[in-house]
């Protein structure tokens, strides 16, 4: 899951947008997460926050948050 956050952080427009659903519906679908509560929560959450986030600082800012509180509890 964290390659997947990382390859959305380096691409960009449409592909990006794609890749960013893609992770969403792995979450919403409990697809393949084999990850503690904790983390699972922190998914889930950039899941539903990246819906609101219009810019791409933003989507960064949001994908690199949760990347670094993943491996903080990895």
């Amino acid at each position: 899951m964290i390659k997947d956050l990382k390859k959305i952080l380096f691409e960009k427009g449409e592909l990006r947008k794609e890749l960013i659903q893609v992770f969403q519906n792995r979450i919403w679908n409990n697809e393949k997460i084999s990850y503690n509560e904790d983390t699972i929560e922190l998914l889930r959450d950039l899941a539903y926050d990246l819906d609101f986030c219009e810019s791409d600082e933003k989507i960064e800012n949001e994908i690199g948050v949760v990347i670094e509180k993943i491996e903080l509890l990895s």
